[in-house]
């Protein structure tokens, strides 16, 4: 998987602008290659020109793949930084959801 479809996707990748960085992995069966754009970089422009790569990577794939190579645009500050669970032995879940919701997701950083 790594030279036949990691390599040839990396190669139209990196023609790409703002990429600050490029990695990927590879397994019997599978490539995921990601990509990590410069802040001052659109996100909706950036994943254009990773849709133009991949269409232009395309004869250079194997003719078997299962599927077409894919993409998904991802902003890790999206990401939560705290999961938060909360239970009790004495009140109903519906009082502890109330609570959750009133006090702790409405409280103001300090």
């Amino acid at each position: 998987m790594a030279s036949s479809v990691a390599t040839p996707l990396e190669k139209e990748f990196s023609t790409i602008a703002g990429v600050d960085s490029m990695t990927s992995t590879s397994s019997l069966g599978n490539s995921q290659v990601t990509l990590q754009f410069n802040l001052s970089r659109n996100i909706d422009s950036a994943a254009q020109d990773v849709q133009a790569a991949i269409s232009r990577a395309l004869h250079q794939l194997p003719p078997d793949l299962p599927s077409p190579p894919s993409y998904q645009k991802v902003n890790p500050a999206d990401q939560p930084i705290i999961y938060l669970s909360l239970s009790s032995p004495t009140l109903r879940l519906s009082s502890v959801d109330e609570y959750a919701e009133t006090l702790i997701a409405s409280a103001s950083p300090c």
